[in-house]
């Protein structure tokens, strides 16, 4: 997903992806944050879709308006996603489970891993020690 620069209309990967409650009037919507690499304006843009007509909006901000949007939508989240860099898990996700056990063949730590089929790529989500 990529966020274009309203100053200079450079495009930019998305860094956080906010999904929001449903207000009076829209629903699904989804408030996506970034900065410009370029001039380093903070940029946002609301993805809303309207309730009695389906039809989406999309509304975009930078700068002053960008951090407004994203304090005032704020008290909506639901919860959030960030990205750390574009080519981060872009097919399907399986879970990996890894057991270390020691000389006693004791189990002493368990490593939670999430695996992409596409790349077979990991990426540590979660260590549980047992002791």
């Amino acid at each position: 997903m990529f966020l274009r620069c309203g100053v200079c209309n450079t495009k930019n990967d998305v860094i956080e992806v906010q999904e929001l409650k449903d207000i009076t009037n829209f629903k699904e919507r989804r408030l996506l944050i970034g900065k410009c690499q370029r001039c380093s304006a903070n940029l946002a843009m609301l993805v809303e879709t309207r309730m009695h007509d389906n039809k989406v909006f999309i509304d975009r901000f930078v700068n002053e308006e960008a951090k407004k949007i994203i304090k005032r939508e704020s008290k909506r989240l639901r919860y959030k996603q960030y990205f750390n860099n574009r080519n981060d898990f872009q097919g399907w996700v399986y879970g990996l489970n890894v057991e270390r056990k020691n000389k006693k063949n004791e189990v002493t730590c368990i490593k939670q891993y999430s695996c992409d089929f596409k790349t077979g790529s990991k990426k540590l989500e979660k260590a549980i020690n047992s002791k």
